[in-house]
């Protein structure tokens, strides 16, 4: 039977957990768009501002259905 008086436990696979949950947290919020770390990454977030004519069309266009 071994002795346990005085071993230390082996928290080297928790430290590897963790790490791997804050790449995984960080990875998230790149790609939803939270952060912008890298450049170009991740989905569109659908906040394009529209130009004057592009305004102007989208009224023109709604008038037209609610004729």
């Amino acid at each position: 039977m071994p002795r346990l008086a005085g071993k230390r436990e082996d928290n080297s696979w928790m430290i590897g957990l963790v790490l791997i949950a804050g790449v995984a947290a960080v990875g998230t919020l790149e790609y939803m768009g939270a952060t912008n770390f890298i450049p170009e990454f991740g989905r569109e977030s659908g906040r394009v501002e529209q130009t004057d004519s592009q305004r102007s069309s989208s009224t023109s266009l709604s008038d037209d259905v609610s004729d």
